[in-house]
């Protein structure tokens, strides 16, 4: 159901090796999603209270540790959740987003 209300693209940059100064590389793909911006409080990966810039809505998982690319805007994967329809199944992922910098 929400696929018809995902009508912007962002990318979705996955890390997949390192290159000679141990800095991550990444792999970038283009996603159909939802992007609303806001601020707001989101526990982060490690349990820690940051704030978040605004919320991606995506019918697929994103990757913990990647990053996203949203109108020439970079930010890092802070939190993502999977929200279920009424019958349990999973209807799409809401994944909050921060500024690029903050790890």
């Amino acid at each position: 159901m929400i696929k018809k209300y995902l009508n912007q693209t962002c990318i979705v940059k996955t890390p997949s090796t390192f290159n000679d100064y141990g800095e991550p590389t990444y792999t970038e793909v283009t996603t159909k999603c939802r992007f609303e911006s806001g601020s707001g409080y989101a526990k982060d990966l490690d349990g820690r209270d940051v704030i978040s810039d605004g919320t991606l809505f995506t019918a697929s998982k994103l990757p913990g540790e990647g990053r996203v690319e949203h109108d020439d805007i970079n930010y890092i994967i802070v939190t993502s959740r999977s929200v279920p329809k009424l019958n349990g199944t999973i209807s799409h992922y809401e994944t909050k987003l921060g500024k690029s910098g903050g790890r």
